[in-house]
């Protein structure tokens, strides 16, 4: 849920641009996107989605060879999520509306 949060908030932040990313490319789209903005003075945030973008895909995806998530990573993730939504929410203020 927390990796969700993430990403529809950064979500909002390309639609508010009117973009939205396609399926090609999918949950990682939508962090280049952002990312290609909003670097680099907000690379520490976009890391932190970019390490709860690969967990998520392991844990929905699981196979012996990647880590899954556990409760520390569910309350790292939980610390990035609330990081993030302020984030998007203090672009969102600065941005006009297209």
């Amino acid at each position: 849920m927390a990796y969700d949060s993430c990403r529809k908030a950064l979500a909002a932040v390309l639609e508010n641009q009117g973009l939205r990313a396609t399926t090609k490319g999918g949950h990682k789209a939508v962090e280049e996107a952002v990312r290609a903005q909003l670097v680099p003075p907000k690379k520490a945030e976009l890391d932190g989605f970019g390490w709860m973008r690969v967990l998520r895909n392991n844990t929905q995806y699981p196979s012996l060879e990647k880590p899954l998530a556990g409760l520390d990573d569910t309350l790292l993730a939980q610390g990035f999520a609330e990081d993030i939504i302020v984030m998007a929410r203090t672009v969102l203020d600065h941005m006009p509306t297209y």
